[in-house]
């Protein structure tokens, strides 16, 4: 039976960037498959989906992104039900000052914010939501959800692109974004000289001085699609697969163990976030997998990047490995 798997990770974006801001190309693996294969780049992100769940439902076959909101897809499987209502993302930030405007900063890695101080400030921050009628909601995996019991007339973008553009082109827009704006604003106040942020200047680190509203929306009438296998413990991949009644696996620990449980057509969303260990653990086993004929294709999804390569395209010897600082000019 052939086998083909798209591989997906989300995590590893933020590493991936710094590694490439600093041309680093150690990963040949990678650059001998994206030198064999094709390189896009991915769709412009749709309303609040991140680059990489747009791949996610492209691969699934799914061309109506407006039916899988990220929030509200993202309650859906962390419920383990269809999610009722109006939902969208609460992402702690940094909002960093010039000499005339702010400046988005999204916090991750060393800058990261941990469970304890997410667990510090969910008091503040959920009591000012209540008073809005708003619910703030941990998820499973220690990420916050927001929910509306009425639907928001409002389209918003994730934290990423907020962060690579003039803050005042990525607030919220819509009937209702005023609102959301003046929330923002008053949770900015709120969070100014938080106990948090008083420990965490001590400790060199940026405030959580700013909260960002994303993944905007509601499940609403779904075509159902027959979908392919699936691997992994993404919240939103998940969610996915129970709007259509189907099941994912749990992530597999590298890719040995994925190929082990290949059937056919596979997704696999995995949670490397250090693109040393995305390589030596998925990325080589995979190659040699494509070259051995245990893949007929292999598709590699990391930040918006799509790298997707057929067995047969191995065999163009005559094209040299091209290393991820390249890919711009693919």
């Amino acid at each position: 039976m052939t086998k083909s798997l798209t591989l997906i990770a989300p995590a590893v974006a933020p590493a991936w960037r710094q590694a490439i801001a600093e041309r680093d190309a150690r990963w040949p693996y990678l650059a001998r498959l994206s030198g064999r294969g094709a390189i896009r780049a991915s769709p412009s992100p749709h309303d609040g989906l991140r680059a990489w769940q747009i791949a996610l439902l492209d691969a699934l076959g799914i061309n109506d992104y407006a039916q899988y909101p990220s929030a509200a897809v993202t309650r859906s499987g962390d419920a383990g039900q269809p999610a009722r209502d109006f939902w969208l993302h609460l992402q702690p930030m940094h909002f960093a000052a010039g000499l005339d405007r702010l400046t988005a900063v999204v916090l991750h890695g060393s800058t990261g914010v941990s469970r304890a101080e997410l667990a510090e400030l969910e008091p503040t921050i959920g009591a000012h939501l209540r008073a809005a009628g708003l619910q703030l909601v941990t998820t499973a995996q220690d990420d916050w959800l927001v929910r509306s019991d009425r639907a928001l007339d409002v389209q918003t973008v994730t934290p990423e692109t907020a962060a690579s553009i003039p803050l005042e082109q990525a607030m919220p827009r819509g009937r209702d974004a005023p609102a959301l704006r003046r929330l923002l604003t008053e949770l900015q106040m709120l969070l100014h000289e938080h106990p948090v942020n008083v420990e965490r200047l001590r400790r060199g680190l940026p405030e959580i001085n700013a909260v960002w509203l994303h993944g905007a929306g509601a499940i609403g009438e779904l075509q159902r699609y027959a979908l392919p296998q699936a691997f992994g413990d993404d919240l939103y991949l998940r969610g996915i697969y129970r709007l259509n009644e189907g099941e994912v696996t749990a992530a597999p620990v590298d890719a040995q163990a994925l190929l082990a449980r290949l059937q056919s057509r596979a997704v696999a969303v995995v949670a490397a976030d250090d693109v040393d260990v995305l390589e030596a653990a998925w990325i080589a086993p995979l190659a040699r997998a494509l070259a051995a004929g245990s893949l007929a294709r292999l598709e590699i999804v990391i930040d918006r990047w799509d790298v997707t390569v057929a067995r047969h395209s191995l065999l163009k010897f005559w094209r040299r490995p091209r290393a991820p600082a390249e890919w711009t000019a693919c």
